[in-house]
């Protein structure tokens, strides 16, 4: 059987099609810039509750697929964008748009403060395990942008500000980290040991003490450098990194 549109003449070989067509069909056709007295006469531009039932259902549907299709786009965009910024040259990036006033990398080390509690952590771990529990506590990154260096995820490099510029970290600059870290934990110790002098002259226990944290101080005879070369690997795993699509976006939107 044919049905075929009252309104449009469109055919229809299947009820259901040719129901879910007519209402819309119907809205389309009116005119509407007929009078209130003409539509009054005409009660065929009125639509029933079965009609309107089954106009709501189309508008919903088309909905869903619209919110679908804007969705699928914006995914689409999300990922030409992020691979868009794996072209991006970082330091490039970052000296466009982040020139720090006043604090540098190089000052910011002198400034370290290194606490008798950080001092009691390599007490009990050692000067290893103490080294990159004071590298995950000092060197925390975040998208503020108001520390002079950054680490991205999955990223090797370690990016500095100094000389009021951005740049990848050195050798020489990790070697710098690393003397200053560790004059910081040997001049806290130096104290404890002046403070607890009259003990571990006096009490042999104390004494012993006293060497095995020297001991642990100064690596138990290891090269505390040696043992962090490459520098790179042992400290920038132990630092908070950030990442980098989430800043480029907070740059860009």
């Amino acid at each position: 059987m044919i049905y075929n549109c009252p309104n449009c003449l469109k055919k229809y070989t299947r009820k259901i099609n040719y129901d879910y067509h007519v209402p819309m069909c119907r809205i389309n056709t009116i005119n509407l810039n007929k009078t209130q007295n003409e539509t009054n006469e005409e009660g065929n531009d009125k639509l029933n509750l079965k009609e309107i039932q089954i106009i709501i259902k189309q508008l919903v549907a088309q909905n869903n697929k619209l919110e679908d299709r804007v969705k699928k786009l914006e995914n689409a965009n999300i990922k030409i964008i992020e691979i868009n910024q794996r072209k991006i040259n970082k330091l490039e990036f970052l000296n466009e748009k982040f020139k720090l006033q006043q604090l540098e990398f190089n000052y910011f080390i002198t400034q370290i403060e290194f606490t008798r509690k950080d001092l009691e952590v390599i007490f009990n771990t050692g000067i290893f395990k103490g080294l990159n529990y004071l590298f995950n506590k000092l060197f925390v990154c975040d998208l503020s942008m108001k520390q002079p260096f950054i680490h991205f995820r999955q990223d090797k490099n370690l990016y500095i500000y100094n000389d009021k510029k951005w740049k990848i970290s050195s050798d020489e600059d990790y070697h710098l980290i690393i003397n200053t870290i560790i004059k910081k934990v040997i001049g806290e110790f130096l104290k404890w040991k002046m403070e607890n002098h009259e003990k571990i002259i006096n009490d042999d226990d104390m004494g012993i003490l006293a060497n095995q944290y020297q001991m642990k101080i100064f690596g138990n005879g290891k090269n505390i450098k040696q043992e962090y070369l490459p520098f790179e690997k042992k400290i920038n795993i132990h630092i908070n990194s950030v990442d980098f699509n989430e800043l480029y976006k907070s740059v860009i939107n």
